[in-house]
């Protein structure tokens, strides 16, 4: 959707989510707020299972006027889809739940028809059995852990009420409290630590039966997997496959729309074959793309779909969590031979699989973005820099091929185009140096301040008074003008450099976009031509 250029990473988040929603119905309304501008769209159409293959694919439509509007169906007229500007698709990842025989036939093949043969080609069969294994372990000690507290909390519940009810007959408050005594009787450290390590001790034994009676199969059936698949011609999935014919389709229903793509789990590697088997010009429909601790698919495509996907590696953000088991086949920083910007993100250590792969892990700072780990910052923010200005030599090699040489008014635009991509880029990187250094600074002057208070304070054992001890500091060079004022004031210039270099930047950018339309204002012929260009560049 277009309002989602200003979203931060929290809000992104929301909106991968929503393919998770139950009972999802042609023309209900997505959104991740109550704001006018976290609405999403209405659902026009759902690909569920389409070729017996398990996919869940939910397009919403968004014509620009809020969440009163209705969705604009593929049974609509060409003429009302032509009108729709922003669509939104959200392809889901792998089903767990088995209640149903719907459910159970989604979730076996998901896993064993989908993710199994896509891990033994990424990781190949050995790694895929490893993962496998890894991950059905820490499954089953969640499930045996959620399983015992339900219990334990059924039984604290039973032997509180059966102890308080003789009490309630003569007192209902004398009753209550004695529910509350007995509760908090149960629920104590002792208590608390043999649960757990009941909990445990009863996960060590599913390990060891999970690795004596599963790794093996799983390794013999992730090598069969791949070498049938390989001579049949089979791979990748019949999922993927239908992922990217539908993409397609969506593209076909509306060929004035941008579209933005969310996707989580193997929604990611659905989204990320999908993006691969476009054409250019299909390619050129594409807005923004969020994908969530999803394999790395870019080992499996072709070199032809590398080179496409490739190509839109500047709208692609990947977040991976390196502590989820599912987000496999990356690299420990940077972009290289993966799909898109990977920003290696900075994440809690959950005892839970499920949350932690659920993006219940990922850490936001105060504006909602999300914390990259560290040593990873200046690698993401060089790659994006390069990736956007490819934008720029990749729309010059093509205007130059189409017309034998530049005209004026190309000219005037890729200038106009390089000076946009280079100051956006240039006001981020300084923006986050500022930000930093002003976080620096926090920090530092509470440090400063506590440093001030040593100087002044008579150390615990010391004999000397406090005139004495600050006499001894000032001997050995550690006064408050060295040590406090004189670092306070080296920073504040280095701070105040920051923001005088933040300011000039941002003022450039407000010329260079002044400029911009200043020139198209003037002439409309090239405004025209400007405006059909920047469709082709993103």
């Amino acid at each position: 959707m277009a309002n989602n250029l200003n979203f931060n990473d929290q809000q992104n988040v929301k909106a991968a989510l929503l393919e998770y929603e139950k009972d999802v119905k042609i023309n209900g309304k997505f959104k991740i707020g109550t704001k006018k501008d976290e609405y999403i769209g209405n659902v026009a159409h759902i690909y569920d299972n389409v070729n017996d293959n398990e996919e869940q694919v939910f397009v919403l439509t968004n014509n620009g006027q809020g969440a009163q509007q209705n969705a604009v169906p593929y049974t609509a007229s060409d003429e009302a889809r032509a009108q729709i500007h922003d669509v939104t698709v959200l392809m889901k990842g792998s089903e767990t739940e088995t209640s149903t025989q719907k459910l159970l036939h989604d979730t076996f093949t998901d896993w064993v028809k989908t993710d199994l043969p896509a891990a033994s080609n990424i990781l190949g069969p050995n790694g895929a059995a490893n993962y496998a294994t890894d991950y059905a372990k820490r499954f089953t000690r969640d499930k045996i852990k959620e399983n015992l507290k339900k219990r334990d909390e059924t039984a604290d519940y039973n032997i509180s009420e059966l102890i308080s009810y003789p009490f309630s007959l003569l007192d209902k408050n004398v009753g209550n409290n004695v529910k509350s005594f007995v509760k908090s009787i149960r629920s104590n450290p002792i208590t608390n630590a043999y649960r757990e390590a009941k909990a445990n001790l009863y996960g060590m034994g599913t390990d060891i039966l999970i690795d004596s009676q599963a790794k093996f199969p799983v390794f013999i059936g992730a090598t069969i997997l791949k070498e049938y698949n390989k001579d049949r011609g089979t791979f990748p999935p019949p999922q993927f496959k239908d992922a990217a014919a539908h993409l397609k389709e969506v593209i076909r229903k509306y060929p004035n729309a941008k579209i933005d793509l969310y996707g989580h789990s193997l929604g990611s590697m659905n989204i990320q074959y999908a993006l691969a088997c476009l054409t250019e010009e299909e390619a050129s429909h594409i807005g923004t793309v969020h994908l969530y601790n999803g394999p790395n698919a870019y080992s499996i495509l072709t070199p032809e779909q590398k080179a496409r996907i490739d190509s839109l590696k500047y709208k692609i953000y990947n977040h991976i969590d390196h502590k989820d088991l599912v987000s496999l086949g990356y690299q420990d920083s940077g972009s290289k031979e993966s799909s898109g910007i990977v920003k290696h993100l900075k994440t809690k250590n959950l005892k839970n699989t499920g949350l932690q792969h659920m993006m219940h892990g990922y850490i936001y700072d105060k504006d909602g973005n999300l914390v990259l780990e560290k040593g990873t910052e200046a690698i993401t923010r060089k790659e994006i820099i390069e990736e956007r200005m490819k934008v720029y030599y990749r729309l010059k090699d093509k205007l130059q091929k189409t017309g034998g040489g530049l005209s004026s008014s190309e000219r005037i635009y890729l200038d106009a185009l390089q000076a946009r991509l280079a100051s956006d880029e240039l006001i981020r990187v300084v923006d986050e140096g500022l930000e930093q250094a002003q976080k620096s600074k926090a920090q530092l002057d509470t440090d400063l301040e506590a440093l001030e208070k040593v100087l002044h304070t008579v150390p615990k054992g010391f004999i000397l008074n406090l005139a004495e001890v600050e006499e001894a500091y000032a001997q050995a060079g550690a006064t408050k003008q060295t040590i406090v004022t004189e670092v306070r004031e080296k920073f504040d210039n280095r701070l105040a450099a920051y923001q005088s270099l933040s300011n000039e930047f941002h003022a450039l950018n407000e010329q260079v976009n002044a400029g911009i339309e200043l020139l198209k204002t003037k002439d409309q012929e090239i405004a025209g031509e400007m405006n059909q260009w920047e469709q082709l560049a993103y």
